[in-house]
């Protein structure tokens, strides 16, 4: 149960949990909570997410919140409906956000991102522009043609978005995928290093994979102690982060998978 009454004027952000993928990536720490198979978010599922959203924005009325943050499995083969749905709670209850963040997967994106008025932020899921590597991680959907048109219709849309872009290393990070950062010039960039890996020799690779990387990209900086996510020159970090790593505030967890943290 969510103690409401322990919620302070510190940020407050909600997440919201989708498990389900067509695929399972080979480097989820989570497939088994996640089901798969999928190419859309089931009905009933999505039912149960609404009556418990619509109960915790009933309890949160007329409060603006730091983050609203769409996570998975795939949130993105959520439907133009689905999400309409839910912006229409939000909208019920007078809940609005600084931002609404979605992660997308690239080859698997069911809504029309270019013209949602909904979401200030997504998250693109590139994870590796080798197509090699791509097969390996079950990441095959995708090209980096793919990406860029992705990248430029949201750029040239009615209503831009803030782009982060999420890249998976194993040994170290191809540098073509640097040079399309610098290229594409996203807001953030983040480098994540395979965690399945381990060892000594493991953790001094990947720290000095990622001094490399700091070195490499151009006109960005590492965001504190996340030395995986980079902030390009003059923009900012999401705000779920910040909620999250830096204020330490308030997440109000709804869906499978999802966890509430309040008030420590």
């Amino acid at each position: 149960m969510i103690e409401y009454a322990y919620l302070n004027d510190e940020a407050t952000a909600i997440y919201l949990n989708f498990p389900f993928c067509k695929l399972p990536c080979t480097y989820c720490h989570y497939v088994s909570n996640i089901k798969f198979g999928y190419e859309t978010i089931p009905e009933d599922y999505f039912f149960l997410l609404t009556m418990q959203l619509e109960k915790v924005l009933k309890n949160l009325h007329g409060r603006q919140m730091d983050s609203i943050y769409f996570g998975g499995g795939t949130p993105s083969l959520l439907t133009d409906k689905q999400i309409a749905m839910i912006e229409g709670l939000f909208e019920k209850y007078n809940v609005s956000s600084l931002e609404v963040s979605m992660e997308i997967h690239p080859g698997m994106c069911n809504f029309d991102f270019v013209n949602n008025k909904f979401f200030t932020r997504y998250s693109i899921g590139i994870q590796t522009l080798c197509r090699e590597t791509a097969e390996r991680y079950h990441r095959t959907t995708y090209s980096v043609e793919t990406i860029t048109d992705m990248i430029e219709k949201i750029r040239g849309a009615a209503y831009p978005k803030i782009i982060n872009v999420d890249f998976l290393f194993d040994q170290e990070v191809k540098e073509e995928e640097i040079l399309y950062v610098n290229q594409m010039q996203p807001e953030t960039v983040t480098f994540y290093p395979n965690t399945k890996g381990r060892g000594a020799d493991r953790l001094r690779n990947v720290l000095l994979t990622l001094k490399n990387i700091e070195e490499l990209l151009e006109g960005y900086s590492p965001l504190g102690k996340s030395k995986y996510i980079y902030i390009r020159k003059n923009c900012r970090q999401s705000f779920y982060s910040k909620c999250e790593y830096e204020k330490y505030g308030n997440i109000l967890g709804v869906g499978h998978n999802s966890v509430s943290f309040i008030g420590n």
